[in-house]
C-alpha cells in the first residue's frame, strides 16, 4: 500500500519539493520556518536553563568584586553552555571562552608575580643597604 504524499503547507512537502526538485510554495517555505523557528527557541530554551541554573548555584555577589572570580564565573557558565551542545552560537561562545581563559590566566600571574634572579638580585642589594645605613 502506497502513502498519500503529505500536503502543501507541512515541513514534510517542503522536504519532499526540495528533495525532488520542485519549486517550494509559500505555504510550505513558511512550514519550513516555523519549523526552523521551533528548533532556535527551544534551544535559546535550553540555553536560558543552563545559565540560570548556573546563576542559581552561583555563590552570594560580595560587597566588593573580585574580578578573578567573576572571570572564573562566567567560564564556567560559557564551559555549561558549550557543553550543553547547543550549536548556535557556538563560535562566538569559543571566543569568549578563549577570552575568559587569556583573562584568568592574566588576572592569576598579576596575583601571584614570578619572582625572577633580578628580582632577587635588587632586593638583596635593597637589605644590605638597609644593613649599612643601621
Amino acid at each position: 500500500m502506497v502513502r498519500p504524499l503529505a500536503e502543501c503547507g507541512s515541513f514534510t512537502a517542503y522536504k519532499r519539493h526540495k528533495r525532488n526538485g520542485e519549486p517550494v510554495d509559500e505555504a510550505c517555505a513558511q512550514a519550513a520556518r516555523d519549523q526552523k523557528n521551533v528548533r532556535v527557541s527551544a534551544a535559546r530554551d535550553e540555553v536560558s536553563n543552563v545559565v540560570r541554573l548556573a546563576i542559581v548555584n552561583a555563590p552570594a555577589v560580595a560587597d566588593s568584586i573580585d574580578e578573578l572570580d567573576k572571570a572564573r564565573w562566567n567560564l564556567r557558565i560559557v564551559e555549561a553552555t558549550m557543553e550543553a551542545g547547543v550549536p548556535t552560537g557556538m563560535a562566538a561562545l569559543s571566543k569568549q571562552h578563549a577570552d575568559l581563559v587569556a583573562l584568568i590566566r592574566r588576572l592569576e600571574a598579576a596575583a601571584s608575580p614570578e619572582v625572577t634572579a633580578l628580582d632577587r638580585f635588587a632586593q638583596r642589594i635593597a637589605e644590605r643597604r638597609a644593613a649599612s645605613s643601621n
